[in-house]
């Protein structure tokens, strides 16, 4: 009984060790999303280029895309390694300065929208949407719709 007892507790370690190891490997793989202002004097200090994920709140392919593509650990490590990530809401109502610009929400009947966010989809308003910027925070591309995995790299 005494040794059901320890490979009992020896079982429940090794079970804790695997989850915690799950749990760390997964928190990696996930992007540490920013606002753009924050990004911008990031990348004052080490310049890297940023990558803009435009979506709705309300939108399935937003997050489909997110669990799907923007979470699988190949592209989560690259997007970390290599840009600075901002998740622009394009319903948000908070005034956004960009480039000595600021751009508001804009309420109409049919359809409200950050102007922010028509700004760097070009008017193209379709969720989700990514932007390329250069370091220099040009827009380098955008890309409208969901995308797979192996469309996205």
């Amino acid at each position: 009984a005494c040794r059901d007892l320890k490979t009992r507790d020896i079982m429940k370690q090794v079970i804790v060790c695997v989850l915690g190891l799950l749990f760390v490997l997964t928190a990696e793989a996930q992007i540490n999303w920013t606002s753009l202002e924050e990004a911008v004097e990031q990348s004052k200090i080490a310049p890297k280029k940023i990558i803009v994920k435009i979506y709705s709140e309300e939108c399935v392919w937003c997050k489909r895309m997110d669990k799907q593509t923007l979470n699988d650990p190949s592209i989560s490590s690259y997007v970390e390694e290599n840009f600075y990530a901002v998740a622009l809401n394009a319903s948000s109502k908070e005034d956004i300065t960009f480039k000595d610009e600021t751009y508001q929400f804009v309420k109409k009947s049919g359809r409200s929208y950050h102007e922010l966010a028509a700004k760097m989809t070009r008017g193209n308003l379709s969720f989700p949407s990514i932007v390329f910027f250069d370091e220099d925070l040009n827009i380098i591309q955008s890309i409208n719709g969901f995308k797979e995995k192996a469309l996205f790299m």
